[in-house]
């Protein structure tokens, strides 16, 4: 690599880094924002194919390069404010799962090869590929109290498809979700629409309305 394209590349991967940092700002507020217009508070969130940055101690070169891009593939998991607690499902109550997609083909990737690939052999071009918010909601069919309650109603259960349908748990209750391209939620007001369709969707399956006033 010459100097010329060195110097290239590095302003490249300053103007990504500020992107990035800018997404982060403007997406985590505003799948609060949903989070709130639907009643549920914040429970839990992970890095979905990655670990979280590593410790002070731990030799990052020792480390997967991706752990340090926790939030390109995330989940991030509300409960309704009138559940018992994380521990005990309810079907009065729900959880909201939230899953963020910055970029459909390192998802793919990642699904396919689930190992930690060279980023720059991803054949689909950025401007071929897209960024989805994906929202889902889990509702019990019963009263349980068990350790990591809610936690196993989400986690031991492929996601639901984000096309109207109503997938059954294993555990026992059903779920859905919806989906929604990140490049339309420019404004407040497309944003605000987008609350209003989840809960028009979510309400008319029969979610969210027990939790409604």
């Amino acid at each position: 690599m010459s100097d010329l394209s060195l110097s290239h590349a590095l302003c490249d991967m300053r103007k990504a880094q500020r992107l990035v940092v800018a997404f982060n700002q403007r997406m985590l507020p505003i799948i609060e924002c949903i989070a709130s217009e639907l009643n549920a508070n914040f429970y839990y969130w992970q890095s979905l194919y990655n670990k979280n940055s590593c410790r002070g101690a731990t030799n990052p070169v020792k480390k997967r390069k991706w752990d340090f891009s926790p939030l390109h593939n995330a989940s991030f998991l509300y409960l309704s404010d009138n559940a018992p607690s994380e521990h005990e499902v309810s079907p009065d109550s729900y959880l909201l799962a939230f899953h963020l997609i910055t970029d459909t083909a390192i998802d793919d990737a990642f699904i396919k090869e689930n190992k930690p690939w060279n980023p720059i052999d991803i054949t689909e071009p950025a401007e071929e590929s897209r960024s989805l918010l994906r929202i889902y909601i889990y509702q019990p069919s019963e009263v349980k109290k068990q350790k990591e309650g809610w936690w196993k109603l989400y986690a031991n259960n492929p996601w639901p498809e984000c096309n109207g349908e109503i997938m059954s748990l294993e555990q026992g209750g059903t779920a859905m979700g919806v989906e929604v391209d990140i490049a339309e939620l420019v404004t407040q007001d497309e944003i605000n629409k987008l609350i209003e369709r989840v809960k028009d969707r979510f309400e008319c399956q029969g979610y969210y309305k027990n939790n409604k006033g």
